[in-house]
């Protein structure tokens, strides 16, 4: 089992060190749940078959197996976050030490999931969302066995079959609730608990289920990607993979693999192993200026990430196992300070050293709150997906779709991107002629396919609207933008679609984009204050934009507008724009742009093209 846990924790950070080198290694994680479900609910069953299960006793077990190591790890994200981070990403850290602290972080990261949201690398707790859910499981699956125990194998094939169900259905409605709610996961957890009601393999049987579980979870590491709707049946793979390993036992010849020194070391600091690496890697990355992390940098924090788990399970949670008499109280303590250092840290975010800084300032002033008042500025309430119910709308407001005549109107469709265009082009154009469809995460399309939407049934709802304003409008230029993966798109057949209905396609290329922002790099550069910045320029966006040209010559049948052509140069892209408004960097956050952004680029590029 250690060697198996060995194998779940390097695919994980492998994954987030080197996602190119291993892109479906999230799927570790996966292996985890089995893994999990398997042990606690082997536990659970033989002390409730021998009477000698309680409640207390298992809580405390887990108490004393779980918060040690958490309590050092979290401990070290708020100093590390209380010394060095500015007051909006120290609020962001102390809410997600909550989260750890309650096993409450799926829900919170979930709830904060969005096109505004911190970019992933700037969350040093991110991946407690997982342990959360495994401590959810904990606390509900031995109350249903005591309950149910006639039952036990009856519920367990009812809730794995439910609960794959919504999982599946929802990764294809709802792919971030289903990819960190509770019983979206419950199946997975629930297949290592089949395991136990199963019978043994039998011998002969025991090598190929080794070969077919490794062979299972090797496809998924390697072929598997973050652009898929995961988890959904994807996750099938890994979880059965993790089973037939399981299943297999300590005899088949594979798994005699994983029963090596090493390997069984790796699985005993698994753990610690798992709760160090991401602070570590993005503290580095936050300390390196936000610039991505070389090989040997990322391999010195890979280095620390082990000499920090080593030394965490044999100071803190070796000794806290060889101890069973340590009051759970004292556990419980250590976690209600965290709490309370967590309050601390965030009420005195402002009062900080560090917060006096004019980089950490200016940063914050671009994210706090909301500064531009987004539901006018991006005209919310025209995009399909209600970004505060994260869910579908049935209609957007009737004043997104004007009528009148065809000829003085003009359509902008696409994503979040299409939408921080509409303030420029309402500024620029005649008023009442600019038409908004959108829906976040959603490129435009022909068809009711919705790959990789954050939300399928509002990008189903808007694209129909769009094609059907289009015909019933027949709009002089429709303008299509999107944030990225321009080239998956058939644009000849959408500019074929509006020609005949009237009207002309203009394809906008994407925005210069910033990693991990342009307020975070610029903020580095406020010395200078330059107009135009390259640090931190997205070089994938400038290779789309480039193609896009090649691939849509002007005087093609596409007509192709490169905003990377109007606002760059060899000095870098457009960062502070000559707009009299107070916030004046061309983009908020990666590449939205702000109102003054969208105003200069409309006046820039768009009204020759709006008259």
């Amino acid at each position: 089992m250690d060697g198996l846990r060995a194998v779940a924790v390097l695919a994980v950070i492998a994954y987030h060190a080197f996602p190119h080198a291993l892109p479906g290694g999230f799927v570790g994680v996966d292996v985890f749940f089995v893994i999990s479900g398997y042990l606690i609910t082997g536990i659970v069953a033989r002390e409730i078959a021998t009477g000698s299960f309680t409640l207390a006793r298992f809580y405390a077990r887990r108490a004393r197996r779980i918060l040690p190591a958490l309590a050092v790890v979290l401990a070290f994200a708020l100093l590390a976050g209380w010394l060095t981070l500015s007051p909006r990403q120290l609020a962001t850290l102390c809410r997600h030490v909550i989260g750890g602290v309650t096993f409450s972080s799926n829900v919170v990261l979930w709830r904060e999931s969005g096109y505004f949201d911190t970019d992933a690398a700037l969350k040093p707790l991110l991946h407690l969302w997982s342990l959360a859910i495994e401590e959810q499981f904990y606390l509900v699956w031995p109350l249903a066995l005591l309950a149910l125990w006639r039952w036990r194998v009856g519920l367990t094939v009812a809730i794995v079959v439910a609960s794959l169900a919504a999982c599946v259905l929802l990764s294809r409605e709802s792919p971030s609730a289903a990819f960190f709610l509770p019983h979206t996961r419950a199946w997975e957890l629930l297949a290592g608990a089949m395991l136990v009601w199963l019978p043994r393999l039998a011998d002969r049987l025991r090598h190929a289920a080794s070969g077919l579980g490794v062979l299972a979870i090797g496809a998924a590491c390697v072929l598997y990607h973050r652009d898929l709707a995961y988890p959904g049946a994807f996750a099938l793979a890994p979880t059965l993979g993790a089973a037939l390993l399981i299943a297999a036992g300590r005899g088949a010849a594979l798994n005699r693999l994983l029963a090596h020194p090493a390997a069984v070391w790796v699985g005993r600091i698994s753990y610690p192993l798992y709760l160090w690496h991401w602070p570590v890697l993005t503290f580095a990355l936050i300390w390196n200026d936000y610039d991505p992390l070389s090989t040997p940098q990322i391999g010195a924090a890979l280095g620390l990430t082990v000499v920090l788990a080593t030394l965490t399970y044999v100071a803190v949670e070796r000794p806290i196992q060889l101890q069973r008499r340590v009051p759970v109280t004292r556990v419980a303590a250590a976690f209600a300070s965290l709490l309370v250092l967590a309050g601390a840290a965030w009420a005195t975010a402002d009062y900080r050293p560090t917060s006096q800084a004019q980089d950490k300032r200016f940063a914050d002033i671009y994210a706090d709150g909301d500064p531009f008042d987004t539901d006018a500025t991006m005209r919310e309430a025209c995009n399909f997906h209600d970004v505060r119910t994260k869910s579908a709308r049935a209609s957007i407001d009737a004043d997104c779709l004007p009528a009148g005549a065809g000829h003085g109107l003009f359509l902008l469709w696409g994503d979040s991107h299409a939408q921080s265009l509409w303030y420029g082009f309402d500024r620029v154009a005649t008023p009442g002629t600019i038409a908004l469809v959108a829906a976040s995460a959603c490129p435009p399309r022909l068809d009711d396919l919705a790959p990789g939407a954050i939300d399928p049934a509002a990008c189903r709802a808007s694209n129909r609207a769009a094609r059907d304003y289009i015909r019933s409008h027949r709009p002089r230029r429709v303008f299509v933008a999107q944030r990225e993966g321009h080239e998956r798109t058939d644009w000849a057949a959408i500019a074929r679609f509006v020609r005949d209905h009237g009207g002309e396609m203009v394809l906008v290329g994407p925005s210069p984009q910033w990693l991990p922002s342009l307020p975070l790099r610029y903020a580095h550069a406020l010395d200078t204050r330059p107009r135009y910045l390259r640090d931190g320029l997205d070089t994938t966006i400038l290779r789309t934009d480039a193609r896009l040209r090649a691939a849509y010559p002007e005087g093609g049948d596409v007509r192709f507008v490169s905003l990377i052509d109007a606002l760059c140069n060899p000095q870098g892209c457009l960062a502070m724009t000559d707009s009299a408004e107070s916030l004046r960097l061309l983009v908020r956050d990666y590449g939205h742009l702000t109102p003054a952004g969208s105003e200069t680029v409309a006046r820039l590029v768009f009204a020759p093209l709006l008259r």
